[in-house]
């Protein structure tokens, strides 16, 4: 439509009403009409549960109970206590199962919950699947939504007494001569020990993995020092198995200590020839003198053997120097002899130790063929560590 044709209908309709104001109320139906209808339905539907508190449903406890034991057992009775303290709807108790129905038939409750008689006695024994069962009666031709709200209800209502019978029951197991509630109390103190002692497993698992981790490193480190005390050994042995092949044997050190000791005795024997070679140098010297003393007045010759004899008396004097002098340095060499016989020998009952102690650790030391099984079991240590 053409925006000019637009405009000339609206002015006409604006002349219709101000010719006849009356279908402004028809214009106002209209629209506010459909309008409160749809708040009134999306209210309703909003938030349903917020009205069902007014809504009036029935109960019929019908329950006789039944006993646990010493203790009374009245399943109906603590379920009608419990509804009606959550208020979730306007609940009223009669005895009338066919009065209930009737006033769901009438609109004039919502539901009506029936607890059957042995009630109690077969929820608590669970002698068959389904012992228990409460009756919920609605009327959906008379009214769906209630219908629709005693369906959800009923749902609320079987988990509500899954719990409470699983309390019964477990009430049963403890026992009947403590409390009820020592008995519960009891159940939930074994549970919270139950959560931490799974805590505690978990803690325990964790530690044991972190050790794991350090037993696998630690035996990859015990592998690579298997593999070097295995290199250590074997040069060990190579070392002093060519050791005990070179040592000399005990025959030769024995002759050298021998030697030695031969040595420092002769070198004791020679000092000991010095003080005849110097009492015999000097009387040879004082004889010298004497000569020399009785032949200066031979007529020709005295002067000659005069001389000759003063010199073979200087001679005598300058042969007791060396004598002396002789002695003193067979002196010290003898002193030198003994110490090194005494070295010599110390040497020699060391070095026969060394070699003995040689001999043994060249015989005990494993061979190399013995170690590949210690080689190959710390290898596969590390591999089913790792694995």
């Amino acid at each position: 439509m053409p925006l000019g044709d637009a405009i000339a209908v609206s002015r006409l309709e604006a002349r219709l009403f101000r010719q006849f104001p009356k279908l402004f109320i028809s214009l106002a139906g209209i629209v506010l009409i459909p309008a409160l209808y749809g708040y009134i339905y999306l209210e309703s539907v909003w938030d349903p549960v917020t009205y069902t508190r007014d809504m009036p449903a029935a109960i019929v406890n019908l329950d006789r109970g039944t006993r646990s034991g010493e203790a009374v057992v009245d399943l109906g009775a603590d379920v009608t206590r419990s509804l009606k303290a959550k208020g979730q709807f306007a609940f009223y108790e009669t005895d009338d199962p066919d009065l209930a129905r009737r006033h769901v038939r009438e609109g004039r409750s919502l539901f009506a919950l029936i607890v059957p008689p042995e009630f109690s006695e077969a929820a608590v024994g669970a002698a068959a699947e389904g012992s228990g069962r409460i009756v919920v009666h609605a009327s959906e031709g008379n009214n769906y939504a209630g219908a629709g709200f005693a369906k959800r209800f009923a749902d609320d209502l079987g988990r509500q007494l899954n719990d409470t019978l699983a309390e019964q029951r477990w009430r049963m197991v403890l026992g009947a001569n403590a409390s009820t509630t020592d008995q519960i109390g009891r159940l939930r103190e074994g549970l919270a020990q139950l959560r931490r002692g799974a805590g505690a497993l978990e803690a325990g698992l964790r530690q044991a993995e972190a050790g794991s981790a350090r037993l696998a490193a630690g035996a990859g480190e015990q592998a690579s020092g298997v593999t070097r005390l295995a290199d250590g050994v074997r040069q060990l042995g190579s070392g002093a198995r060519a050791l005990d092949a070179k040592r000399p044997a005990p025959e030769e050190l024995a002759r050298l200590k021998a030697g030695a000791a031969r040595l420092a005795d002769g070198h004791t024997q020679l000092q000991a020839a010095f003080p005849p070679l110097d009492d015999g140098a000097r009387r040879l010297g004082e004889g010298a003198g004497a000569l020399r003393e009785e032949t200066e007045d031979i007529p020709f010759i005295g002067t000659k053997l005069a001389t000759a004899a003063g010199q073979l008396a200087d001679g005598a004097g300058l042969l007791r120097g060396g004598i002396r002098e002789a002695s003193q340095g067979a002196s010290q060499l003898s002193g030198g002899a003994r110490e090194l016989s005494r070295g010599v020998a110390q040497t020699t009952d060391g070095f026969a130790a060394f070699a003995g102690g040689v001999t043994a650790l060249a015989a005990r030391v494993p061979a190399d063929a013995q170690l590949e099984p210690l080689l190959a079991g710390g290898a596969t240590l590390t591999t089913r560590m790792w694995g």
